[in-house]
């Protein structure tokens, strides 16, 4: 498991834990006020509320921001093969080229070795 992960895990369970032993308080009744009107609701839910959402708004771009690296990661892999694929196509036309030159130069010293084997038999 991921060091991230495991302290998402140890903070949720703490903050459940901390929910459970002080419920009668969190769960108590206040008027609240919000500049523009006052309401009476329950402090504690509504601070776990918030809590929750931004849990949920980190959790949502952690998820995003993994997905956007896969697909990077995706795109990196076949740039990489497609590069690996041009660099063995470009070593297997330099051994042709060079195949072809050991043949041109082994024919002209087969050549040579003709003309020079026959100037001898000649003599």
């Amino acid at each position: 498991m991921r060091p991230r992960n495991v302290v998402y895990l140890i903070v949720v369970l703490l903050l459940a834990v901390f929910v459970l032993a002080n419920w009668q308080v969190i769960a108590t009744s206040h008027e609240l006020s919000f500049l523009v009107g006052r309401i009476t609701a329950p402090l504690g839910v509504l601070i776990l509320v918030i809590a929750a959402l931004v849990f949920a708004i980190d959790l949502v771009s952690h998820a995003l921001s993994w997905r956007e690296w896969d697909r990077e990661r995706r795109s990196l892999a076949e740039e990489m093969e497609r590069l690996r694929v041009r660099a063995e196509q470009a070593e297997a036309s330099r051994i042709e080229a060079l195949r072809d030159l050991l043949e041109r130069e082994t024919a002209t010293l087969r050549g040579q070795l003709d003309r020079l084997l026959a100037s001898l038999e000649q003599k």
